[in-house]
């Protein structure tokens, strides 16, 4: 499987958390970690922060938002 980079990544355990920037190939910037919040609530916050339709949960919402960009950009 081939992966391109850049590459955001989500390390998801229960509460603990980590979302990683791949910049190339050893070069990473952590982004966000938390240890007793879910991934999920952070999408759900975000969500709401950029004012998007909340009748799913966040990660929907912004996926859909992400559909919409630019990957050239």
């Amino acid at each position: 499987m081939a992966f391109l980079i850049p590459l955001q990544l989500a390390k998801e355990d229960g509460g603990h958390n980590l979302l990683i920037l791949a910049r190339d190939l050893g070069q990473y910037i952590q982004l966000g970690t938390t240890i007793d919040d879910a991934i999920g609530e952070a999408y759900d916050k975000s969500a709401k922060w950029l004012g998007l339709d909340l009748s799913r949960s966040g990660g929907p919402a912004i996926e859909e938002l992400a559909r919409e960009g630019n990957a050239k950009s």
